[in-house]
């Protein structure tokens, strides 16, 4: 590892023949307004003062050359060089001197001044972003701007910045004042390579641990691309099928139970990236293999979270049911069952329909009975091994399940049918808000003859009400009965005084 101090446009990025990679795991440019703001108030007091500005550390990883570019994968940093190309951008396209117009020309462009560098719309350039930055960095430097996405990053900034310098030019000092600013910028500059055994994952991961803390999401793609060099084919070929299959708000959870059936200790979110690492240590896999076991799990998880054609109505029905009763802890197991499934271990569509029918409604009678759920977790960590320690219980998938449930005698076990038929009559259902209007809505939906009306509610369209309402009147009183304080109490919130209504 070799660290020195550098000035960051002479002795870094001005030099011809080169380019500053951000490597596909690393975050989207995600800076704010106000932090391109600092940046450029430090340049311009930079300017004023002329003296050297340090903007702190900038670590890459010495690639070598490709056709005569030289390389660098940018590891910490890219918010701040990205931010100093828009600043360049932005002078450039403010400034009506061609002179200076030129010098940020050679600054931001590779030149092939003995036509032997064959540069391409790419390496003309000094920085490539990850792919969705990249797009929008190539329209805007080749001048390309009304094709922009005005949502992005990239362009928002850049706008920003440019009003900024329009207005820095006409109240307090000249273009060139503020490129010269921009050449007294320092950093501390890390150059990691690999023959002199440096660690990239090592370095990130210390340099981040004291910084804006990573998200699980960012720690595990980052393991798993790192180290790889066809980074940006893996990327394409696993992560971002693996990030469209579960969305990027849901990954950390997809992670944790993953995690939940394949390691051996309890995982949270606070320890999930430690147990991945050791997983993935432990199993000897190559970078691809990891990438594409998780790849295969979220196609299921996919499923789990907003429905798949692939598998059957009454599937789809009773994990969207789940997802409605908010009663998720059940994901590890079922990744197990529908790894199984896709291994033809479960013979038919139609036993996976009653394997997911049952633990729907287990949960289902565990919320109306009021069993408590902190259980689940530790439940379904085992569940699978436990069911199927011998393997021919597989032959009978659904009935080894049931048969498991039905000798437990823990507060595991499955709630009577008369236990779930008092419960409901009555318990308080109204603050079980989820669980009370799946309930009433599935009545609505129910024809006399037991079959599903074509009528279905939309969910999210439905409130609750109460028939007896939540203050008496004189009126309710009478009809009541001189019991009318009891019978309130007793019956308020419970089933029977509750119904739909939709604001459709």
């Amino acid at each position: 590892m070799k660290v020195d101090k550098y000035k960051v446009i002479g002795e870094l990025i001005e030099t011809n023949k080169r380019q500053f990679v951000i490597p596909v795991y690393q975050r989207n440019y995600d800076w704010k307004k106000e932090n391109c703001k600092k940046l450029l108030d430090d340049v311009i007091l930079a300017s004023k003062k002329q003296r050297s500005h340090f903007l702190g550390s900038i670590v890459y990883v010495d690639m070598g050359e490709v056709d005569k570019i030289y390389r660098y994968l940018i590891i910490d940093g890219q918010q701040r060089i990205t931010t100093i190309f828009l600043i360049m951008k932005a002078l450039y396209d403010v400034c009506d001197n061609n002179n200076i117009r030129e010098e940020i020309n050679s600054i931001l462009f590779n030149t092939d001044r003995y036509n032997e560098l064959n540069l391409s719309e790419q390496t003309k350039i000094k920085l490539k972003p990850i792919k969705s930055d990249n797009e929008q960095l190539l329209l805007l430097l080749n001048n390309d701007i009304k094709l922009m996405n005005k949502a992005s990053q990239i362009y928002s900034n850049y706008d920003y910045l440019k009003r900024l310098i329009e207005a820095t030019i006409k109240n307090e000092m000249s273009a060139k004042d503020i490129l010269d600013g921009l050449k007294w910028l320092t950093a501390a500059v890390i150059v990691l390579k690999s023959e002199d055994g440096d660690d990239p994952q090592v370095v990130f991961e210390s340099i981040n641990s004291t910084g804006v803390p990573l998200s699980l999401t960012d720690l595990i793609r980052n393991y798993v691309l790192m180290t790889d060099k066809n980074q940006e084919l893996l990327f394409e070929k696993y992560w971002t099928k693996i990030e469209g299959n579960v969305g990027t708000n849901k990954m950390s959870s997809f992670f944790i139970d993953f995690l939940t059936i394949k390691a051996k200790e309890q995982v949270g979110l606070k320890n999930a990236y430690e147990v991945y690492r050791r997983y993935a240590e432990k199993s000897g896999k190559s970078n691809e293999s990891l990438l594409e076991e998780l790849l295969h799990y979220s196609n299921f998880y996919h499923c789990f979270l907003y429905g798949d054609d692939s598998y059957s109505e009454v599937v789809n029905r009773k994990l969207e049911g789940l997802r409605t009763i908010e009663q998720t802890t059940v994901f590890p197991f079922l990744l197990q069952v529908f790894d199984d499934y896709e291994s033809c271990v479960i013979k038919s569509s139609d036993e996976l329909d009653k394997i997911v029918s049952f633990l729907f409604n287990y949960h289902l009678r565990r919320l109306v009975c009021e069993v408590p759920s902190n259980s689940f977790k530790g439940l379904y960590k085992t569940l699978y091994n436990r069911v199927f320690s011998e393997e021919k219980n597989k032959e009978n998938y659904y009935d080894a399940i049931v048969q498991f449930f039905s000798e437990l005698n823990t507060k595991d076990s499955i709630p009577s049918d008369t236990e779930f038929k008092e419960s409901l009559i009555s318990k308080d259902l109204y603050h079980k808000k989820n669980a009370c209007k799946y309930i009433l809505k599935s009545v609505e939906e129910t024809a006399n003859d037991g079959s599903m009306s074509k009528e279905i509610l939309k969910f999210d369209s439905l409130t609750i009400e109460h028939v007896m309402p939540q203050k008496l009147t004189d009126d309710w009183k009478e009809e009541i009965g001189s019991n009318y304080e009891q019978v309130h109490s007793k019956y308020l919130h419970t089933l029977g005084n509750l119904t739909l209504n939709s604001n459709d």
